[in-house]
């Protein structure tokens, strides 16, 4: 839902223009700028909301890691592949909340990053990055905790 938020504001942001109401097209601009300011933060009180609810929704559904995955030893950082994660984008949504992994930065398409809402969005549950090549290589080079999130539509899809 919030990158379609972020796909429609562009034309929404239009259609305001074009009417006259200016006041709603400087609040949209407004909305979109602060997305962008880099004072967001993970609120645990918002992971600790849709991590518990997630839990209760989906009862049947566990994690269940093959080696022991620990994020506190900044000396044996991890990569972790999410894969696939369906068109409704659930899978990583789970795992984005869960407490082992609040020091994992999830690495989505650069599209979908850079885009307003969903990056205010993942900005206030996590530690969203760019999976672009400079920006994935450059958190290499950190040695940070990362996830990469393949697409989710056509792999859903085919």
């Amino acid at each position: 839902l919030t990158w379609l938020t972020s796909l429609a504001a562009p034309a929404l942001l239009g259609i305001l223009v074009v009417a006259g109401h200016f006041t709603a097209a400087a609040a949209i601009v407004a909305l979109i700028i602060l997305c962008y300011l880099p004072i967001w933060r993970p609120i645990p009180m918002i992971r600790d909301f849709l991590g518990g609810n997630t839990a209760r929704y989906w009862r049947s559904a566990s994690v269940v890691y093959e080696e022991r995955f620990d994020t506190s030893d900044p000396a044996k950082p991890s990569l972790l592949c999410v894969h696939p994660h369906g068109i409704f984008c659930f899978g990583w949504g789970i795992l984005f909340v869960r407490p082992e992994l609040a020091n994992v930065q999830f690495c989505f398409s650069s599209v979908l990053y850079h885009s307003p809402f969903f990056r205010l969005y993942t900005s206030l549950i996590g530690r969203p990055a760019s999976a672009a090549k400079e920006a994935f290589i450059g958190l290499m080079k950190q040695r940070k905790f990362l996830a990469l999130i393949p697409g989710g539509f056509q792999e859903a899809t085919i």
